[in-house]
């Protein structure tokens, strides 16, 4: 059953058209026997066509009210003749009045007040944040499409790239797929720990069983393990990457092609798998160990430059555009408004994050495909 909180969540996906199937049918049952959510949903639908108006048109500005002249000379004319002169300067006076007040009603509606002008730019950051979204995501496609241009033809190279391919793929879809079943265990370590039987498995699929004293946990791979169960990890002395792991003092790997499997089933990657690779490769073409390790050095900044370019993409959101819509919004819409604003800001901001790691860790791989070409 969904609660009332989650539900609401759950209607802004429904109204921005992001929702899962399964989630829209729990939230379409909640709705079903819940009045003051159905409201919600609704309010949330006039909102968002709302605001959906101020990238496709602009308001009319200020004008007269409409017969207001007419009203006024009907009126003259059914007075008596004796108060003509007197209705005359009457209305006069009253069409002065009409004439101040379209005045400032047209300077009024020319100038937004501060909550407008707080709730429009909360709305700009929010569509800025979603065309940089789109943006890195074809920045991302590009640069692993000159990947697999620029992929080298030794067999090993070729399968480093093709796991760092992978692994970025698996990340820059909306809902990764799930990894395929492969029987059998690729690392396992039973070890004592200050103490206590610990027990570590990565499974051939990449998922990991971690069972020390009183507790079993699970995870998709090495790298989700030591960052969901930090703390535990810390205690119990758990390192590594896909593949090479440590337990205390005890330590087990596999060789790099099954380390590069496992880094592509799992969608991760290690810096460590890829130069450990690059390193054994140079050995056997450049003899002199400190030309060597010039070269290395060289390869590793150029790759860290590379992938250190975090920019975000520049795009430009017209304010003012904006502006002209979010003036038609009453107070309790404007709060609405900048609410809605804040919580999609927030929700973008880690896939915003996560794209750029993957634009960059692509670009660096480009710089390791270079770097060991033939």
């Amino acid at each position: 059953m969904m609660t009332c909180p989650e539900s609401r969540l759950a209607i802004d996906a429904l109204v921005d058209g992001e929702i899962e199937r399964e989630e829209e049918v729990l939230l379409r049952s909640h709705l079903a026997g819940c009045p003051a959510c159905g409201r919600e949903l609704e309010e949330r639908r006039l909102l968002s066509e709302t605001l959906g108006r101020a990238f496709e048109r602009t308001r009319d500005e200020a004008s007269p009210l409409p017969g207001e002249r007419e009203r006024l000379a009907e009126r003259m004319a059914a007075l008596p003749r004796r108060r003509a002169a007197l209705a005359g300067r009457l209305a006069a006076a009253a069409m002065i009045v009409v004439a101040v007040g379209i005045a400032a009603t047209a300077a009024t509606a020319g100038r937004p007040s501060s909550e407008q002008v707080a709730v429009a730019r909360k709305i700009r950051e929010q569509a800025t944040r979603e065309a940089q979204l789109g943006r890195l995501e074809e920045e991302v496609a590009a640069e692993l499409a000159a990947l697999r241009a620029e992929r080298p033809r030794e067999s090993s190279a070729a399968m480093a790239v093709d796991a760092a391919i992978s692994s970025i793929e698996r990340r820059l879809a909306p809902v990764p797929p799930p990894a395929p079943a492969v029987p059998g265990t690729s690392v396992a370590i039973s070890v004592d720990v200050n103490g206590a039987a610990v027990e570590f498995v990565q499974r051939a699929d990449g998922t990991v069983r971690l069972a020390v004293p009183g507790r079993t946990v699970e995870a998709a791979s090495v790298s989700e393990l030591t960052a969901r169960y930090a703390d535990l990890c810390r205690r119990f002395s758990v390192e590594g990457s896909e593949g090479k792991v440590k337990v205390g003092d005890s330590a087990a790997a596999i060789d790099l092609p099954g380390r590069f499997r496992l880094h592509a089933l799992t969608g991760t990657w290690a810096e460590d798998a890829q130069w450990e690779w690059c390193r054994d490769w140079m050995k056997r073409r450049v003899p002199e160990a400190a030309e060597m390790e010039r070269r290395m050095k060289e390869a590793q900044e150029r790759y860290r430059r590379a992938a250190a370019d975090f920019a975000l993409p520049a795009v430009s959101v017209d304010l003012e555009r904006i502006l002209k819509d979010v003036k038609s919004l009453t107070g309790q819409e404007l709060r609405k408004a900048a609410e809605r604003a804040e919580d999609r800001v927030r929700s973008l901001e880690p896939r915003v994050q996560e794209l750029r790691d993957l634009r960059g860790r692509a670009r660096g791989v480009r710089v390791f495909a270079e770097t060991v070409r033939d």
